[in-house]
């Protein structure tokens, strides 16, 4: 006696091979048709009572009409919710895809190259997904995915494209060539605006290298990560309207946000100008795009840098030709600080040794009153009125002899 709970497994796990199995749609088909007769050929025999298998066989045509009508318009409704599923522009292309499902047999196909989709079969390996067959040119991977997780990255080659798997993402493996579409504007330290030109990168899928930059050989040429076409699938940013971003742009905006992000925290001087002393503007640049986070950042999306240019800085010209007159204000303001010390110290040196030439001259009355011998009973106030008579005549000596030389000044000023 076959025990029951034993037998069950076996044959429900043949059934969803049979059912599911991916190479055994022509096997359906098959037994699908054969289904079909044989269920014709019980009903001709239980309601035409034939003698002969022949006069069964006659009698299977009437009985074919109902179940075949059956299975065609099961086929239609399915491809009408198919169609309003995937929101396909052509009916017929739904029962295909129906058909396919089911039989493998008028499998669709389409064409990927250059990281692009073709045209064939009207997308419908785009739109709606396997089962169908895959045609990926050189220096081309497709991300496949099914509905919980990704399936699998193809490369260049034929491939089977299985049921319930779809395609997520085309990449193209060449270096791609990248600039902004319009010009880079940023503010500086001190409120200054500041435009970026003519800013460029060239990028590509990064290649699986610990260090440096993957080496493109002949049986490599185009070499690339899974877990890279994985990341820039899915970790890429999505905009305003919904709709994922390319990861060319998002390598595009991190450079532009290291140019960006020094010209904000630093003065219009240290960006456009910089002093010998302190670094250029282009290599502390360079410095944060070839560091290793920038890397890293660029890992995090599947990417690698390979080269950049970053153009040309600018500012408005009303803002340069202010800039000059206040540079020459600054140095106009300079100079006459420089003057005027200059004349500070010449006038502090004059008076000084004018200073000096009256206690020297003092210095040798006395001397010379005291080598004369008068005695020295004379009274103090006598001594006092001379040297006091003795700088009245020093002062007026003096002064003499500024007027004359302020009147030679301004003669000096008047030919100048």
């Amino acid at each position: 006696m076959l025990n029951t709970p034993r037998v069950w497994p076996y044959f429900k796990e043949k059934a969803e091979i049979l059912l599911y199995n991916e190479n055994l749609g022509f096997i359906r088909l098959i037994l699908t048709l054969l289904l079909l007769m044989v269920s014709s050929a019980l009903c001709a025999w239980l309601f035409e009572t034939p003698t002969t298998f022949i006069d069964v066989f006659l009698s299977i045509g009437r009985y074919l009409l109902a179940p075949f009508a059956s299975m065609f318009l099961v086929l239609l409704l399915g491809g009408e919710f198919v169609q309003d599923v995937y929101q396909l522009g052509h009916y017929n292309s739904a029962v295909r895809h129906l058909w396919a499902s089911m039989f493998r047999s008028f499998l669709p196909s389409l064409k990927v190259t250059n990281g692009e989709i073709g045209m064939g079969d009207q997308n419908l390996l785009a739109h709606v997904g396997g089962p169908g067959y895959l045609n990926i040119g050189r220096g081309t991977v497709a991300l496949l995915e099914r509905l919980e997780s990704p399936s699998g990255v193809l490369g260049a080659g034929r491939h089977f494209i299985a049921r319930f798997n779809r395609i997520r993402n085309v990449v193209s493996l060449m270096d791609q060539d990248v600039q902004p579409e319009k010009p880079i504007i940023a503010t500086t330290k001190d409120g200054i605006i500041v435009e970026a030109n003519s800013l460029q990168i060239r990028c590509r899928v990064y290649g699986g290298h610990k260090e440096g930059i993957a080496k493109r050989t002949i049986k490599n040429p185009y070499p690339y990560s899974v877990q890279a076409i994985r990341s820039m699938t899915y970790n890429v940013s999505v905009g305003a309207d919904g709709k994922s971003g390319s990861w060319q742009n998002s390598v595009l905006a991190m450079v532009v946000g290291a140019v960006t992000g020094f010209i904000n925290a630093h003065l219009l001087d240290r960006v456009i100008y910089p002093r010998f002393e302190e670094n250029d503007t282009r290599s502390e640049i360079a410095k944060q795009i070839e560091s290793k986070e920038m890397r890293a950042k660029l890992r995090s999306i599947g990417a690698e840098l390979l080269w950049y240019d970053l153009g040309q800085f600018q500012v408005a010209d009303d803002i340069e030709e202010r800039r000059r007159e206040a540079r020459f204000a600054d140095l106009w303001g300079l100079a006459t600080v420089i003057r005027a010390q200059g004349e500070a110290e010449r006038i502090a040196n004059r008076e000084r040794g004018r200073a000096e030439g009256q206690v020297n001259l003092l210095s040798g009355i006395i001397q010379a009153l005291n080598e004369s011998g008068i005695s020295d009973k004379v009274d103090d106030n006598l001594w006092n009125i001379v040297l006091a008579r003795t700088a009245q005549v020093i002062e007026s000596m003096s002064t003499i002899y500024e007027s004359v030389e302020h009147s030679e000044e301004d003669g000096n000023d008047d030919k100048s």
